[in-house]
């Protein structure tokens, strides 16, 4: 298995990405990708804490330690 010092470099040597990381952080990995011409793959997690719904709620930053 290889591994990479960083996701461009890592990018650069697929074809497609599959991103199965948080939400917080699809955004930023699905930019580079597609920046680059790869296809890209999003996996949505279907449980998980999202939030009470309040404004105060922030989803990038966890809070729950």
């Amino acid at each position: 298995m290889q591994s990479f010092d960083n996701i461009e470099y890592m990018i650069k040597d697929t074809d497609v990405i599959h991103v199965c990381t948080t939400p917080a952080t699809h955004e930023q990995i699905v930019i580079a990708a597609l920046q680059q011409d790869k296809y890209v793959v999003v996996e949505k997690i279907f449980t998980g804490y999202f939030g009470d719904g309040s404004d105060e709620f922030k989803g990038d930053i966890c809070s729950c330690y």
